[in-house]
């Protein structure tokens, strides 16, 4: 992947993050722009890996979510189903990205290595964010382990961070994959 694709990919997966703290803060329109915008960045790396990858149905996908936003995130939509329908696509096409164009064994093993070393409670954060048994927001993982949601985010931001540095002193090569960290385990 060009550093275009992967740097649209990590800006997407940014304003997601942002979004994700301005929802619990309680910021709802604030956070349904940021996460608009997330799914834009989103469509530009799908479109630029498209035409990398010469993948006219990539690129379809591309056209078809534009469509979808366009409809979904009207002024009319109450900022939390915005908020949603964003998440689950952007986790849908994170999973289909990953899966299909940029994870091989040896990122995974890697990305497995780090995972193994966290603590426990970082563990079960991943997990019921992650994993898709569960697919937990942040608000749902506090309720869930009685903690307040700004020291869920902390900890999960902190997780993101510490991956990405792990990953980049395992490999030059991972920078192609740094977008994948955010929501794949």
């Amino acid at each position: 992947m060009t550093p275009e694709v992967i740097d649209a990919w990590n800006w997407a997966l940014d304003s997601i993050a942002k979004a994700e703290e301005q929802w619990t803060a309680g910021r709802l329109q604030d956070a349904a722009e940021l996460a608009t915008s997330a799914l834009l960045f989103a469509c530009r790396a799908i479109g630029q890996l498209a035409k990398e990858l010469n993948k006219p149905a990539l690129s379809e996908t591309a056209s078809n979510l534009l469509w979808e936003m366009f409809q979904k995130t009207d002024k009319h939509r109450p900022p939390k189903e915005v908020m949603e329908w964003a998440r689950s696509t952007l986790k849908h096409l994170t999973n289909h990205m990953t899966g299909k164009t940029v994870m091989n064994d040896e990122y995974k093993k890697k990305l497995k290595r780090f995972l193994k070393d966290l603590p426990r409670t970082e563990k079960i954060i991943t997990v019921l964010y992650y994993d898709e048994e569960f697919e937990l927001t942040v608000p749902e993982i506090a309720e869930a382990l009685d903690m307040p949601c700004s020291e869920v985010s902390l900890i999960h931001k902190s997780i993101l961070g510490r991956c990405k540095v792990y990953m980049q002193q395992q490999s030059h090569a991972a920078n192609k994959y740094l977008g994948a960290i955010y929501y794949n385990s």
